[in-house]
C-alpha cells in the first residue's frame, strides 16, 4: 500500500507547513502527488519570505551617509596663517566639510589653480599678465590687504633706510657697502628662495622691472675686509627666523609676521636722502599701512604705496557653491577678528576697495 499527499495548508503566522498524508494503494499516483507536494511547499516558503523582506524591515533605518565635502587652499605663506584660521572656524560650522592648507608661496598657488591642482590658490599680489594669458579663467577674489616691511635684528643700531641703500644691497653688483650711512653695518641680507607674492611686490618697488631680487645671490659684496652673505630661504617665517638668528642682518617679510616677533626692528623707509621717512613713527605703522591701503590717490602719504598689497583667493572658473561658501566667509565681517590676530587688514576694512 503506498502513500498519499493529498494536500497541503500552512498555519498563519506560525510561518510552518502542514502536510496531511492518507493511505493510497496507487505508487504511481503516490509518485505524482510527492512532486505536486513538494513543489507546492517550496511556493509556500518563497511567499513568505519575500513577504517577510517588505513586513519584517527596520522602521528607523539609518539614511547612507554622504562624503564629506573637502576644500585644499594652497599658495602664498602670508596668507596661510589666515586661512589656517578661517579654515578651522568653518569647519566647526560646518563638520560635514574638510579644508586643508598649505603654503608654497603666490606663485605656486596661481599655478596650482590653474591647473586644477588645488581649490582655491592663494596670492599676496595681484595676478599678471603672463598668468592670466596662460590661464584665462581664473578669477581673483580680494579677502584682504597688507603690506611688505623691511626688517633688522632687533640689535641692529638703525632705524631707517633709503631705497639706493636697499638696491645697492639687492641688486646684482659687487659693492662695499661700508659707506652706507643706515645700512653699512649689515653682513647677512636674507631673501626668499621661493616664488613669492612679498618678493615680487618688494622687487617691483626697487625696480619696476623686476620680478624677484634673485640675481643678489651672485654678488659679492663686503663692508671693509669683512663679506656680506647673501641666504636664500622659504617662507615669511622663515626670514623672520633667519633674521633673528643672524646678528646684522636684513630681510622683507609681510608686515603681520614682523608685527608680532620681538627679535626684529622695523625700519622706517624713505624714498631718497631729503624725503620723510614712513612710517613717521614706527609704534603707529600698523594705523599707517591701514591708511595707505585706503589712499585711493596712492601717494606715499602714511607708507610706501607701492609696498602695500592685496590679499586674494583664486578659483579656475566660476567658484563651485562650497569654495563660493568659503571665500564669503572670508570676506564677512564675522572673519575680521582672524586677520587681525595675524596682523593683516580685512576687507572690511578696506573701504576704497573694488
Amino acid at each position: 500500500m503506498g502513500t498519499d499527499y493529498s494536500g497541503t495548508e500552512s498555519c498563519k503566522g506560525s510561518g510552518r507547513v502542514i502536510v496531511k498524508i492518507k493511505s493510497s494503494s496507487t505508487s504511481t499516483g503516490a509518485n505524482n502527488l510527492r512532486v505536486i507536494a513538494i513543489v507546492s511547499i517550496t511556493i509556500v516558503a518563497v511567499g513568505i519570505i519575500v513577504a517577510a523582506m517588505f513586513l519584517i524591515a527596520p522602521s528607523d533605518q539609518k539614511p547612507v551617509v554622504k562624503s564629506p565635502g573637502t576644500l585644499n587652499i594652497s599658495g602664498s605663506t602670508t596668507i596661510q596663517p589666515v586661512s589656517e584660521s578661517l579654515a578651522n572656524a568653518y569647519m566647526i560650522a560646518h563638520p560635514d566639510v574638510k579644508i586643508t592648507v598649505e603654503g608654497g608661496g603666490s606663485g605656486a598657488g596661481i599655478q596650482k589653480a590653474g591647473l586644477g591642482q588645488t581649490d582655491i590658490g592663494s596670492s599676496s599680489r595681484n595676478l599678471n599678465s603672463d598668468e592670466l594669458a596662460k590661464f584665462p579663467y581664473l578669477q581673483g577674489f580680494k579677502i584682504g590687504g597688507s603690506a611688505v616691511v623691511v626688517i633688522v635684528n632687533r640689535n641692529y643700531p638703525a632705524d631707517e633706510a633709503t631705497k639706493q641703500e636697499l638696491l645697492d644691497l639687492y641688486d646684482n653688483s659687487s659693492d662695499d657697502i661700508s659707506h652706507l650711512p643706515d645700512l653699512g653695518g649689515i653682513r647677512t641680507v636674507i631673501q626668499r628662495s621661493d616664488d613669492s607674492g612679498t618678493e615680487q611686490t618688494f622687487a617691483q618697488w626697487l625696480n619696476a622691472s623686476w620680478t624677484n631680487v634673485s640675481a643678489s645671490m651672485g654678488a659679492r659684496d663686503y663692508g671693509g675686509s669683512e663679506a656680506v652673505i647673501h641666504i636664500a630661504v622659504p617662507g615669511n617665517e622663515e626670514v623672520v627666523k633667519a633674521v633673528v638668528d643672524h646678528p646684522n642682518s636684513i630681510g622683507f617679510v609681510d608686515f603681520g609676521f614682523a608685527e608680532r616677533e620681538p627679535g626684529v626692528k622695523i625700519l622706517k623707509l624713505r624714498l631718497s636722502n631729503s624725503s620723510d621717512a614712513l612710517p613717521s613713527d614706527i609704534a603707529t605703522a600698523r594705523e599707517s599701512i591701514r591708511k595707505e591701503l585706503n589712499n585711493a590717490a596712492g601717494n606715499n602719504t602714511y607708507y610706501i604705496s607701492q609696498l602695500t598689497r592685496p590679499l586674494l583667493y583664486i578659483t579656475n572658473g566660476t567658484p563651485t557653491p562650497l569654495e563660493n561658501s568659503f571665500i564669503s566667509f572670508a570676506q564677512s565681517n564675522e572673519s575680521k577678528k582672524y586677520f587681525d590676530d595675524v596682523g593683516y587688514f580685512s576687507i572690511t576694512e578696506l573701504g576704497n576697495n573694488p
